[in-house]
């Protein structure tokens, strides 16, 4: 991630009791400090803040909370985009839902849709933005409830056709539902909430203006008819009119704006709390609401445990707009707002019983706008689910009249008459002790760490007036690390000594520690460092002078490369410069690896041992001739193996995307084909057509067809860049079934292509039993004479005949069609004929058969026809081989 190496000044206020060193007691010291990224991870997420930033369009941005810092980051910057997407992003908001899991969403308004991304508190990153659901219209102010079982709903208005309605979508986990409408009866909506009632199953509520009328409607999978509360007139005339809250133990709890007064509805009549507007509330884990709201231009309060008394909370120096609160799991809260200082900046304020100085998220400030903030922490620890039944919503309707609306409820109100707000010029509450005052010494202290040898650097910017001189420097480890067991001084600073304290060392001097002189001296020790030690300084006299905490400085690696050329082709050499720089605050004295990788093969490796001062750049240059096409994935390491212990471990890798396959060819098997249906024992062509469909030509490749075990490989084929050719195998089919063939183009990949994974068809041929035919006589006539001298003779003449096939299938071509003549008796064969050709399925075909005046006895005979007489033919049907006539048809 990005450093920024400025100095700020900032106020600590130690409240620590130290351990058992009697001298020394919590006072609070003005620290100049050096600002450092710090190595992140979830356990530095304690709540996470969006806004609207606005820099040649609006976007939605974040920076998560570091509360054992007292830090604002992100894995980038101490801000960062959660999404770049087309168009404006509008009314941003967020809820943290599983521990490690938060939901952001917004309004698109290039798309008119409402967008989502989900935050990963273990891989430190948002999910790429999706639509919820795309529909018609545009979605506006869209709000989300997100509980433990990782149970969702969203909900927003849609405007369509002029028409406005509440919409809503349930996620589960994994996917979000189509959006639908909460209620027909809803009419004119804005500015709809929702939160659940419990934090484990799916029962929420959701509050909305409606006609300048508060309603509500719980939901349970179903959503209830809509309920209006009592008296709750809202004012859609501002920003953000209406927001709730809800607390581990499920009571939703509502505030909103109306003629310039905070109202509030739990289980009761609505109840002012404070003034003015764009109020917003959360609460703790002792169902305590904490309401924040604008008053007199600035930031004011009103806290449940305080009896809702209304109290100035912080001032951004110019006009704030539109707060937003959450409760930390310490049960502080963490209130965010925009001022309109600096072109407008999101500003932030910490209570912990009493509100602290408004600052900047950004110190530097962000260039461009910045407006809108909402803000989430995550809930640690919760109660586990129950069963207990649902109690009755929280904001019963009520057919009793409200108190009326005024600044002072009415003495049946049961809340107490709100105390007299300060006026704006009232001093805001300060952070100071209301005791002796401290003597404040602007000082800077850092340190670094090099196998157990710490190194300490102090500097005095200035005494303030009235103050005394630091002459004596009591050193020991910070509190949130095991005591020191032992330390010895090294290398006192020049005219200093030093002795052993208990838990820690003691270095002093005759002269006091000079002005804008930084002085530096080591110490050894045995035991843990972490990231702070705490210097107790005292003047000549051994008078308390206030507590320096020392930050660890270490040394930041950060990796680039550059190519030469930045695309490479397939053969080409390439130069590679891999940047290496130390952007943090301490020296790299040990050696560590570095490496690149093309798609994660290791293309280099190297050891580094030459060192690196703060802010100071190497280049390791190696060549390569380029062997790989497609789309690549390059990346550069540095500190392979951890050795180096870095201020952020998470820039240690530089990753692009190369992808040169705009010049190579793409081959692939665009079809495969048939020119006929296959029958059992058919032998039939399969045409598999083969495509370029890359930018270049191939050439010198081949393909194969296998089945079972036999592989057929084509010749050799060239294509041109969008030409494509056909490919034939001739195969006979011995029996019925599925014939699964696998063809392949480039089997040995021959070519370089920009798309490997192409190459392959599988498919299956069908092979069908083959139908039988059926062969039949469907016409004989016989022609017979009669001749009368001494004795009357008849003769056989001929015989016409049409033989057809009625099967489905046809004949087969190497079998031959066999008709027997017989008279009168299927034994007694006259002739015979061959029929040489083959009948397909429905033909037929006629002879004239010449017996040549065969002399038979007079009288009547029989003439039958036999078709297939030998069985040579398999048929459908058997029975139908023979026809027979009787001639003369009288006797």
């Amino acid at each position: 991630s990005k450093k920024y190496k400025y100095i700020e000044y900032k106020i600590r206020y130690v409240i620590k009791k130290l351990r058992k060193l009697k001298t020394i007691f919590p006072i609070t010291v003005l620290l100049l400090s050096l600002f450092c990224c710090i190595a992140p991870s979830k356990d530095n997420i304690d709540a996470i803040v969006v806004w609207q930033h606005y820099d040649n369009g609006w976007d939605v941005w974040y920076s998560i909370w570091d509360d054992t810092k007292q830090k604002w980051w992100t894995p980038q910057d101490t801000a960062y985009f959660i999404s770049k997407m087309e168009g404006d992003d509008f009314d941003p908001n967020i809820e943290f839902g599983p521990r490690d899991s938060a939901i952001a969403v917004w309004s698109n308004q290039n798309t008119g849709d409402i967008y989502f991304s989900k935050w990963d508190s273990i891989a430190l990153q948002w999910s790429k933005e999706k639509a919820i659901d795309e529909i018609e219209g545009l979605d506006i102010d869209p709000d989300i409830a997100y509980n433990m079982d990782g149970n969702a709903v969203c909900i927003w208005v849609n405007i369509n056709n002029d028409k406005r309605s509440i919409l809503y979508s349930v996620y589960d986990g994994l996917n979000w539902s189509e959006a639908k409408i909460l209620s027909d009866k809803v009419k004119n909506p804005s500015l709809p909430e929702i939160s659940f009632n419990y934090e484990y199953g799916l029962n929420a509520m959701a509050v909305w203006i409606d006609e300048d009328k508060l309603f509500y409607s719980s939901f349970t999978g179903i959503w209830s008819e809509p309920v209006e509360i009592s008296d709750g007139e809202g004012d859609t005339s501002n920003f953000t009119i209406l927001r709730c809250g809800i607390s581990e133990y499920g009571t939703v709890k509502s505030v909103w704006s109306y003629n310039n007064e905070i109202y509030y509805s739990r289980d009761s009549f609505p109840e002012i709390i404070g003034k003015i507007k764009m109020p917003e509330c959360d609460n703790n884990s002792k169902d305590q609401l904490m309401v924040v709201y604008i008053n007199e231009n600035n930031l004011w309060s009103s806290f449940e445990g305080d009896n809702f008394s209304s109290k100035f909370a912080a001032d951004s120096k110019d006009n704030d707009h539109r707060p937003a609160v959450t409760f930390l799991e310490s049960d502080r809260a963490l209130a965010v707002w925009w001022s309109d200082k600096h072109d407008r900046e999101i500003f932030y304020s910490k209570w912990d019983g009493k509100w602290r100085d408004a600052k900047p998220i950004v110190p530097r400030y962000l260039e461009g706008e910045d407006k809108n903030p909402e803000i989430s922490s995550p809930r640690r620890n919760l109660p586990p689910p129950t069963t207990t039944p649902i109690e009755e919503s929280p904001v019963p309707p009520t057919t009793t009249p409200a108190p009326p609306v005024t600044t002072t409820p009415p003495p049946s109100s049961p809340v107490s008459p709100v105390p007299t707000s300060p006026s704006p010029s009232s001093p805001p509450i300060t952070t100071t002790p209301p005791k002796e005052k401290s003597i404040l010494t602007p000082i800077s202290s850092t340190f670094t760490v090099s196998e157990k040898i710490v190194e300490i650097k102090i500097l005095v910017g200035e005494y303030i007036e009235g103050s005394n001189r630091i002459y004596d420097l009591e050193i020991f480890s910070d509190l949130q690390n095991p005591e020191w067991k032992n330390v010895e001084i090294i290398e006192p600073p020049p005219g200093w000594s030093s002795e052993k304290i208990e838990n820690g060392i003691r270095v002093y001097g005759n002269e006091p520690l000079p002005i804008n002189k930084e002085i530096r001296f080591r110490i050894r020790v045995d035991g843990e460092i972490g990231d702070q030690i705490l210097i107790h300084a005292t003047d000549k006299d051994h008078e308390n002078m206030g507590l320096i905490i020392s930050e660890h400085v270490k040394p930041d690696l950060t990796v680039k490369f550059i190519m030469d050329p930045p695309v490479p082709f397939v053969g080409s050499p390439v130069h590679f410069g891999i940047i290496i720089t130390n952007e943090g605050g301490a020296e790299v004295k040990e050696s560590f690896k570095v490496s690149l990788t093309v798609n994660g093969i290791e293309l280099y490796l190297s050891t580094f041992n030459e060192g690196l001062e703060p802010g100071e750049s190497t280049i390791i240059s190696f060549d390569w001739v380029w062997e790989w096409i497609g789309e690549l994935q390059i990346k550069a390491t540095v500190d392979t193996e951890n050795v180096i212990e870095e201020s952020n471990e998470e820039n240690n890798s530089y990753e692009i995307t190369v992808n040169n396959n705009f010049t190579a060819p793409d081959l692939t098997i665009t079809k495969v084909y048939l020119l006929k249906e296959v029958y059992e024992g058919d032998s039939a062509m399969i045409y598999i057509e083969v495509s370029n469909i890359g930018a270049t030509e191939a050439s010198g490749f081949t393909v194969t067809l296998s089945i079972f075990e036999n592989v057929y490989e084509s010749g050799v084929i060239a294509l041109r860049a969008g030409e494509k050719m056909n490919v034939t195998y001739y195969y006979t089919f011995p029996d019925p079934g599925v014939y699964t063939f696998k063809a392949i183009v480039d089997p040995w990949n021959i070519v370089y292509e920009s798309n490997e994974e192409n190459n392959t068809k599988v498919f299956n041929i069908n092979v069908k039993e083959r139908p039988l035919s059926d062969l039949a006589v469907s016409y004989l006539k016989v022609y017979y004479s009669v001749v009368t001298n001494e004795v009357t003779q008849m003769y056989l003449d001929k015989a016409d005949i049409t033989v057809k096939n009625f099967g489905l299938g046809d004949t087969p071509k190497d079998k031959f069609i066999e008709l027997s003549f017989f008279l009168d008796s299927p034994e007694n064969i006259i002739a015979t004929y061959i029929y040489e050709d083959f009948l397909m399925s429905g033909e037929q075909f006629n002879y004239t058969y010449n017996f040549n005046k065969l002399p038979i006895s007079y009288g009547q005979h029989t003439l039958g026809v036999i078709v297939d007489y030998r069985d040579i033919i398999v048929e459908s049907n058997e029975d139908n081989n023979v026809t027979q006539v009787v001639f003369p048809e009288q006797a």
